[in-house]
């Protein structure tokens, strides 16, 4: 496989829903407009609640859009712990650095993607997995970009251990 643009997967899904089903939220939740400090605390004593759609916030292209349950713990390291949800869009183009997924020998995986002018690699986020190099003896094609991670707290303290 090149590393161009001429070696990804295509980026357009088929879709059976019409645009008028995907305007529709799926789920809405409260927000509080207020940045959370991970540094010093500041005092929450201002703050005002309201409701978002979750698809709205993080799904700007539906039709393209898919979500895919992790497996394992080689990207641990990146806040996917075992178990995560992903949400990966097939729209994006890939870029160095991007959390992709990947169909690698028939197998679907979850790596970063690390390339330059001559060269793919796939880059786990666990120091017990080898990276790697992409060659033309392997069958590797990109599915998608991984645009966000959804987990519980329980998965969550997994990346911690």
């Amino acid at each position: 496989m090149k590393c161009s643009q001429d070696g990804w997967v295509p980026c357009y899904a088929q879709s059976q829903q019409s645009p008028a089903s995907t305007q529709r939220p799926v789920a809405t939740i409260g927000v509080v407009r207020k940045i959370v400090a991970a540094g010093f605390p500041s005092p929450a004593l201002d703050y005002k609640e309201e409701r978002i759609d979750l698809t709205r916030a993080f799904v700007p292209h539906p039709l393209t859009t898919f979500l895919f349950q992790c497996e394992g713990d080689s990207m641990i390291n990146a806040f996917i712990p075992y178990r995560a949800w992903l949400l990966v869009d097939r729209s994006l183009t890939p870029e160095n650095g991007d959390i992709i997924v990947g169909i690698l020998n028939g197998q679907m995986i979850v790596k970063f993607l690390k390339k330059n002018d001559y060269k793919c690699w796939l880059i786990p986020a666990n120091s017990k997995y080898p990276n790697i190099e992409i060659t033309p003896e392997i069958d590797f094609r990109i599915w998608g970009v991984v645009t966000n991670v959804i987990t519980d707290r329980e998965m969550l303290r997994t990346c911690m251990r």
